[in-house]
């Protein structure tokens, strides 16, 4: 029963996730963009930051600095579908 009840809770949390992303870009008043303005702003970021790609040194940096990490974990490429 107690499995029963977590997945209806969890459906319900995706169910309503679904609908605020869905309707999220008439919520936020901004327009979509075409996608060479994305690429553009995707391009500004990811050379904007320093990226690591092994994550004990950016610990040790960050330590170091007394930063936070920004650790984002993903399957492709940034610039392009994944």
């Amino acid at each position: 029963m107690k499995s029963a009840t977590n997945r209806i809770k969890h459906g319900l949390v995706l169910s309503l996730a679904a609908l605020t992303l869905g309707m999220a870009p008439g919520f936020c008043g901004e327009e979509l963009v075409p996608g060479y303005v994305a690429k553009n702003k995707i391009q500004q970021v990811a050379t904007g930051i320093e990226w690591n790609t092994d994550l004990n040194a950016a610990e040790e940096k960050a330590k170091s600095a007394n930063k936070m990490i920004l650790w984002i974990n993903m399957i492709g490429k940034m610039e392009g579908a994944t």
